[in-house]
């Protein structure tokens, strides 16, 4: 018997807000910038992509997200191209905890789920953290699993560095 609980949104930005000027600016980030705040970078990132892949010949295609933009540009690569394209996922894409708290209006949801599934749709394969990222999508039989995690025999124990008296440590093990 699991329970399932509610519990608060851990973005900041998506935070239920009562000031209007907050409550604007999430309602036109989630609605005008789909599928994200990054997506005027495809009109940078297809031409270089398209240079570097000239003189770089890679073997294939490989995009991470968040941001999704990321996944759109790959996309349009992989159609020129014609490598095979690799989609990696941090973080699901329309199914996010976010819009639980500030759902998008129908068009901006129709529009972000179609650019999702089409993505999807093209991706040679497609790489998740967790399962349960894309219920909605037939996509069995390209997707792996490549759970977070760490070994703990990268982590070297640099003594030197420990501070005398220090009530506790904060390792971040990531990017920032």
């Amino acid at each position: 018997d699991k329970k399932k609980e509610k519990t608060s949104n851990p973005s900041i930005f998506y935070r239920k807000n009562t000031n209007w000027k907050s409550k604007l600016a999430v309602w036109a980030r989630l609605n005008l910038m789909v599928p994200d705040a990054k997506f005027t970078w495809k009109w940078f990132a297809i031409p270089l992509g398209k240079k570097i892949i000239r003189k770089e010949s890679p073997d294939i295609i490989f995009s991470t997200s968040p941001p999704p933009t990321t996944n759109l540009i790959a996309k349009k690569l992989a159609e020129w191209s014609k490598l095979p394209w690799v989609a990696d996922f941090r973080d699901p894409w329309t199914n996010i905890y976010y819009y639980d708290d500030n759902p998008q209006s129908k068009i901006a949801k129709k529009k972000n789920q179609k650019f999702e599934s089409a993505a999807l749709s093209k991706a040679d394969h497609i790489t998740v953290v967790n399962n349960g990222f894309f219920p909605e999508n037939n996509i069995d039989g390209k997707v792996t699993r490549i759970t977070n995690g760490f070994d703990p025999d990268d982590i070297v124990e640099n003594t030197e560095q420990i501070i005398a008296n220090s009530k506790f440590t904060i390792r971040y093990f990531g990017s920032m």
